[in-house]
């Protein structure tokens, strides 16, 4: 317990290095420490070291297959690696494990409009309001899409009613008045 709060510590400082030797001596003394390689993990996401994230990702995964914050921890931290690929398909992992998981849901659907997969990306942004329609956000990542769809009379509705949660957000700002030039608004 102690060379894992040591750790924590040394993390909360960016002393990631350090921090890696500590949880690497609990691994020693405990391999079944629970979270020392989520630890680790973050440790190394942390330092852009990827691939050595990505390898404790896994081992945590191993011992917990279903852990869903887990999984979408993993994606995250794929896509940021410039895994696509490996990303959706951990999001996808997550909502057959749990098809009401927001979350999941949202981070899939941003994946998909930064690759520029629209007509993806806006089924996932109305799964996830038809799911919580009180997340964060979405009428505004609708929106958007929708724009890039061409939709610009749904993406303006939207984009309004995300106005309402942001009203200094200047990107929905500008996003609403194209749509409304568009529609020679």
């Amino acid at each position: 317990n102690c060379f894992f709060h040591i750790g924590c510590s040394l993390a909360m400082r960016g002393k990631y290095d350090h921090a890696v030797r500590c949880w690497t001596r609990v691994l020693q003394i405990e391999p079944d420490y629970p979270g020392v390689h989520t630890r680790i993990a973050r440790a190394y996401r942390a330092q852009s070291r990827h691939d050595a994230a990505r390898e404790e990702y896994l081992e945590e995964i191993r011992s917990d297959p279903g852990d869903t914050d887990l999984l979408i921890e993993f994606a995250e931290a794929e896509y940021e690696a410039g895994h696509v690929d490996e990303a959706v398909a951990k999001l996808n992992q997550v909502l057959e494990l749990d098809p009401e998981e927001t979350k999941a849901c949202v981070l899939l659907g941003g994946i998909y409009f930064e690759t520029e997969r629209y007509s993806q990306a806006v089924r996932c942004f109305h799964r996830a309001l038809s799911l919580d329609d009180k997340f964060s956000g979405l009428h505004g990542h609708i929106g958007r899409t929708l724009y890039q769809l061409g939709k610009h009379k749904s993406a303006a509705k939207h984009l309004r009613m995300a106005l309402k949660e942001q009203p200094k957000d200047k990107s929905i700002l500008a996003c609403l008045a194209s749509c409304q030039f568009s529609l020679e608004q």
